[in-house]
């Protein structure tokens, strides 16, 4: 009981840092969507997708193979501490060889691509900039794993809003696009500082470089490479093949709606702070049949937070972006339901991980990379670039049952099918009652009737979730006030 309440506990501040996240991106996108034009924005979009896929790949994998050892030898209380150095000191290696690289050959990599003058001389910091990001993110998980929540809370919350008061104060001085490089690059300077900090306020001699653990990283980092550098590609093919097949202001304007429904996912990331690392601690105890039941709560929580986005649709873009990128609606409603259903996808893929099917794992994101490439290229012919995030859900939505059906050789884990039903048919009505308002003006300019649609939806999920007791009285008010 008392591991539950902390849950719920570490839970709260996930969200509530969340939540404080999400409130910068409504004064931030507004300001975007105005000062930016959506070909500009489509361009910074398509550079930042080529670093984040080199940066992905750099990584080799490493995080998986970390948060997968963390929970190995539990008895040794310096054991997590020298992990931690040991990945750090090895990825600064790798970042610091290729960041030497690419400053060496600047001249020959530049004219492989075609950016606008100003993202050509950029491009070094963004890629220095996410190679910060990615560094910081290993303390991050030591702090997820150890349950740190408050220390995880006050250097992430930094981190963002520094980035926001950097980006929204250069785009107030018509700084355009530089505003979101410069942005980036001085706020994950700064998270590097505050959290090398805190990581070492008692000293060094308390971390120990141990490479024969970064080995044993490498033996489950490496298989997963390939699927997460490919995972990358397949989260980023979509802007690249409307920028090649369309324009890149359509990538703007797709990457703003995608962005928004990506709230959805954040809640999700927040709280596999949560029970992800519960989810391990139940397999290596061989209680594979409490999962099920453990992530309800969350999987209703994901369904609310996804009904209330999509149902919110209009009003969101009407009210906080520039009428040049209206035509994301459609996009939001899309990769709500793609983002929702990523809960699933979170899961099954760290079941295969634990279970060391890290190549079947890389297998099955292969089949989802090449069905999305394949979709995309049809349904951006055929439907623009509402196309692309129909490719994206569709691929997948297969792949996931893929995984499904071949886990169900090893290790099967008994979800709620009521609760999941119950999910999926309010998500299907907030979607159809969001496409007859965007078929109607007069619809759309009813913000009241709107609202009142949200309210109706959101309390009857809760009603019939509290009825057919897929969600408790104690679910409830664990999220409704911040206690342990």
């Amino acid at each position: 009981m008392e591991n539950k309440n902390q849950d719920i506990y570490h839970s709260k501040i996930y969200l509530f840092l969340n939540a404080l996240t999400l409130l910068g991106y409504l004064i931030l996108y507004p300001l975007i969507t105005k000062f930016i034009n959506p070909s500009t924005y489509g361009n910074y979009i398509l550079l930042y997708a080529y670093v984040s896929i080199l940066i992905n790949f750099c990584n080799l994998g490493c995080s998986v193979g970390f948060r997968r050892n963390f929970f190995e030898i539990s008895d040794d209380k310096n054991y997590s501490n020298n992990l931690l150095y040991s990945v750090q000191i090895f990825i600064l290696i790798i970042f610091g060889l290729v960041l030497f690289f690419l400053i060496s050959f600047e001249s020959s990599i530049l004219k492989l691509f075609s950016f606008p003058k100003e993202l050509e001389s950029l491009w070094i910091l963004l890629v220095i900039s996410l190679m910060l990001d990615s560094y910081s993110k290993y303390f991050f998980i030591y702090l997820e794993n150890k349950k740190k929540s408050k220390i995880y809370f006050l250097i992430f919350f930094l981190k963002t809003y520094f980035y926001f008061i950097i980006s929204i104060l250069l785009v107030f001085f018509n700084k355009g696009i530089l505003s979101l490089v410069y942005g980036l690059f001085y706020s994950n300077l700064f998270l590097l500082l505050i959290s090398t900090f805190i990581q070492y306020s008692k000293g060094f001699k308390d971390y120990n470089l141990n490479f024969s653990y970064v080995k044993k990283i490498l033996i489950i980092s490496i298989p997963s490479t390939p699927r997460l550098l490919f995972g990358r590609i397949n989260s980023d093919i979509d802007k690249i093949l409307i920028s090649f097949f369309i324009n890149s202001e359509s990538t703007g304007i797709y990457a703003i709606g995608q962005s928004i429904a990506y709230s959805i996912f954040q809640i999700i990331t927040s709280l596999d702070k949560v029970f992800i690392p519960e989810m391990y601690k139940l397999m290596f105890a061989k209680k594979f049949k409490k999962i099920g039941t453990y992530l309800r709560p969350f999987l209703f929580f994901f369904t609310l937070i996804t009904l209330v986005v999509i149902s919110s649709t209009n009003l969101i873009v009407d009210t906080f972006l520039d009428i040049k990128y209206s035509e994301a609606k459609i996009v939001i409603i899309i990769f709500s339901i793609y983002y929702f259903t990523l809960f699933f996808s979170k899961v099954a893929g760290h079941q295969l991980v634990f279970l060391k099917k890290v190549w079947t794992n890389t297998f099955i994101f292969f089949i989802n990379i090449f069905l999305n490439i394949i979709l995309s290229i049809i349904f951006i012919y055929y439907l623009g670039f509402y196309g692309a995030a129909f490719a994206t859900a569709i691929s997948s939505i297969i792949s996931l049952l893929i995984s499904i059906k071949i886990l169900q050789k090893w290790m099967i884990i008994n979800y709620d099918l009521m609760a999941i039903k119950l999910s999926y048919f309010f998500l299907t009505i907030a979607v159809v009652a969001q496409l007859i308002t965007l078929n109607f003006s007069w619809l759309q300019d009813s913000y009241i009737l709107q609202f009142c649609l949200i309210i109706v939806l959101s309390l009857s999920f809760l009603i019939y979730g509290f009825t057919k007791k897929i969600i408790s009285k104690k679910n409830i008010m664990s999220i409704l006030y911040l206690h342990k």
